[in-house]
């Protein structure tokens, strides 16, 4: 998402693939007292030539959540978000709620925490026209926490008003916008780096299910502070928020598109970020992370041994769907090579097996994958030999086919040629005896 100058107008970046991305923000402030509220007006949809079959061109959510949560509003809980369509949304669930909108409409997102002791009340208005509560949340489940504003737009202009600019309509009685309350009563959320040097970048090496993004969700809950920007494909098609992913080659296709333009434009943030990938090719890690230049450097290996890799195979196989052919696994185990300090990385981490055992378990794939390419060189050396003498076999029976065929041919020609020979004979011995009968006449 490009934010401007004025850090009041927003819209989506379009580029290489990204109009098929939904990009979410939220604000520096959030509260958790008051009657409080602020406004967005969409100003134009952005039009993208790149859009894929079927795809939604254009979309927002407008609402709140709490800092730390993912920017796909309306995903998780403490997350709430009203869309454009006219449904509410959290918990990656929704509810039919007021009405659409589109250009050139003013949504005012509404927050109360006096009305009701121990809830909080969220509803918007679109224009000058009021709709009922959207949703309560029960003040406990907040602990404490602020809401800020949150916006979730795909292909989308917009511009918000915390209280800085003049309003076309109006708040409700005993509202006010965010930005008119004292700063000390207003939340500051957690602050981003401010330099390269303070950021982080990790990068995640392991095969296929081995359990790397489990460490991430892991370590992203203990290091909340960090706000881990994640790069991987399936957070990228994620984003893209849409269910027809499963096999479809274009759309997995568009996300490392994607992932390849972030990548790029990534090392230009002052952000902290992992890379969720295999990468266990060394040339393909020293690629990516040459980009990072001035960032803290880290690379994480998951390597668990191998009856636990195989069952974490299974089950990912099982309960998400996802199956890796063991072809592609034994490429990836047969040029596995295990990152070192001091090549683009500060720091090197095992996260599972210790160096030494993973050293010893990434040789014995690498002997293992050989053998197996052994064997099934062999195997299509084999197969080819018997293919060729079954290609041979077939030649030579067309090749004798084709004998017999000439043969029946040759002996038609003869046997024309004869009829001929004697159609002829017959056709001189009428001419001369009639030639004689006339000269004996």
């Amino acid at each position: 998402m490009i934010v401007k100058r004025d850090c009041l107008r927003g819209e989506s970046m379009i580029e290489n693939g990204l109009c098929s991305l939904w990009s979410g923000i939220r604000a520096t402030y959030g509260m958790n007292q008051g009657r409080i509220a602020y406004q967005i007006k969409i100003r134009r949809h952005i039009h993208c030539s790149e859009l894929l079959n079927n795809e939604t061109p254009f979309g927002i959510r407008i609402g709140w959540s709490v800092d730390g949560n993912k920017f796909c509003l309306g995903k998780q809980s403490l997350s709430y978000g009203y869309e454009q369509s006219g449904k509410f949304w959290t918990k990656n669930q929704f509810e039919w709620y007021g009405e659409q909108y589109s250009i050139g409409d003013i949504i005012t997102c509404y927050a109360d925490f006096e009305s009701e002791p121990g809830n909080v009340l969220l509803s918007f208005a679109k224009n000058d026209l009021d709709f009922n509560l959207a949703y309560r949340i029960d003040y406990k489940d907040l602990y404490f926490r602020p809401l800020f504003p949150h916006i979730f737009i795909k292909n989308i202009s917009f511009q918000v008003n915390f209280g800085q600019l003049n309003i076309k309509y109006p708040l409700r009685s005993g509202f006010h916008f965010i930005n008119d309350y004292h700063e000390d009563e207003r939340i500051r959320g957690i602050l981003q780096p401010s330099s390269k040097e303070e950021c982080e970048v990790i990068m995640m090496v392991g095969l296929p299910a081995a359990g790397k993004s489990l460490w991430i969700e892991r370590h992203c809950a203990i290091y909340t502070d960090k706000k881990y920007v994640i790069l991987s494909t399936n957070n990228i098609i994620k984003q893209m928020n849409t269910d027809d992913c499963d096999g479809n080659s274009e759309i997995i296709d568009r996300a490392v598109q994607c992932l390849k333009t972030i990548l790029d434009k990534a090392v230009g943030q002052k952000r902290n970020f992992i890379i969720d990938q295999t990468n266990v090719f060394g040339n393909a890690r020293r690629r990516k992370m040459s980009l990072f230049d001035g960032f803290f450097r880290r690379a994480v290996v998951v390597i668990p041994n191998n009856n636990e890799y195989e069952r974490r195979r299974h089950q990912q196989q099982i309960e998400q769907d996802k199956f890796t052919p063991d072809l592609f696994i034994n490429e990836m185990k047969t040029k596995f090579g295990l990152p070192e300090v001091g090549d683009v990385f500060d720091d090197v981490e095992y996260a599972e097996l210790a160096f030494r055992e993973a050293r010893d378990l990434v040789m014995y794939y690498r002997q293992q994958s050989q053998i197996v390419e052994e064997i099934l060189r062999k195997n299509n050396k084999r197969k080819r030999k018997e293919n060729y003498s079954i290609h041979s076999k077939k030649n030579n029976q067309k090749s004798i086919q084709f004998n017999d065929n000439r043969n029946d041919h040759n002996i038609q020609l003869s046997f024309r040629h004869k009829n001929f020979s004697s159609q002829s004979y017959s056709k001189q011995h009428h001419y001369h005896s009639r030639r004689r009968h006339m000269s004996y006449n």
